[in-house]
């Protein structure tokens, strides 16, 4: 956002924005976590697809 609003200042609403227990979630839970099809949820589609729309919106999003 920064670079396509070089004229905008960007405040961060606290710097202390860190959840500890994503803290405690390492690459090897994760990995162990895909490679067992373990820890699977199931979202109902009234929130599935709205959910879906959002993240497929912030992926378009440019990166540098």
């Amino acid at each position: 956002m920064r670079t396509e609003n070089p004229d905008k200042l960007f405040y961060s609403p606290s710097p202390r924005l860190v959840c500890p227990d994503m803290k405690r979630i390492t690459l090897a839970d994760v990995i162990n976590a895909l490679k067992d099809n373990r820890h699977q949820i199931t979202v109902p589609e009234e929130i599935r697809r709205p959910a879906l729309l959002a993240v497929e919106r912030m992926l378009a999003v440019p990166r540098d």
